[in-house]
């Protein structure tokens, strides 16, 4: 089975996609993916194993997807895919939701969040991060430098750089008892990518 058929964000899209274009069209799409991602893995076999985890399994696979959709049906590439992204995180949000409902967990919410960031985030895999704040109560960092918009200017779509930051907002947006701010991307044309989680004084 390919990628796409396993991953349960592509399995959903690939629903729409039929809905709307029928199965023939909707197959050649995810044959003509399978083939760009195979590529694109091929291309860069010797990244880090680390590196894979963002590169193969993470960045690789939307530019192939949405390359391909673009081929077939380029109106509903950008749409479809954002709408797939926001489903899959929609769905980490409502764990996290849970989660950090329970007493003392919006706590152990940041120093989870920091230990994540440091340990899959930092330069190895190339990515660039000042920390102002890390603590219990709060996580303060920028980054400014990531590798999922070099990647998706590499591939020649730095419009995907914008779906990735997305997913921080449909993760982390709105969740009970934590505050989270960003006022900027790289990946939305700005310096930085601010980050601020703190725990919500106000309730």
């Amino acid at each position: 089975m390919s990628f796409f058929d396993k991953h349960p964000g592509y399995k959903r899209m690939k629903k729409d996609v039929i809905s709307r274009y029928g199965s023939e069209i909707t197959n050649k799409i995810w044959k003509d993916a399978d083939e760009l991602l195979d590529k694109l893995r091929e291309a860069h076999s010797d990244h880090s194993k680390a590196l894979k985890r963002h590169t193969h399994d993470n960045i690789f696979p939307r530019v192939a997807m949405y390359q391909a959709m673009m081929k077939d049906i380029p109106e509903d590439a950008m749409p479809l895919l954002k709408k797939a992204v926001e489903d899959t995180c929609s769905g980490v949000n409502k764990l996290l939701s849970r989660l950090v409902k329970i007493p003392g967990m919006p706590s152990v919410f940041l120093r989870a969040m920091s230990t994540f960031e440091k340990k899959l985030f930092g330069p190895a895999v190339g990515f660039n991060r000042v920390f102002y704040a890390d603590n219990k109560k709060e996580l303060h960092f920028d980054i400014l430098k990531c590798p999922y918009c070099q990647y998706c200017e590499k591939c020649g779509c730095p419009e995907l750089s914008h779906t990735f930051c997305d997913s921080d907002v449909y993760c982390y947006g709105n969740l009970p008892n934590i505050v989270f701010k960003r006022t900027e991307t790289i990946g939305t044309g700005g310096k930085r990518c601010d980050f601020y989680f703190a725990v919500d004084k106000s309730k």
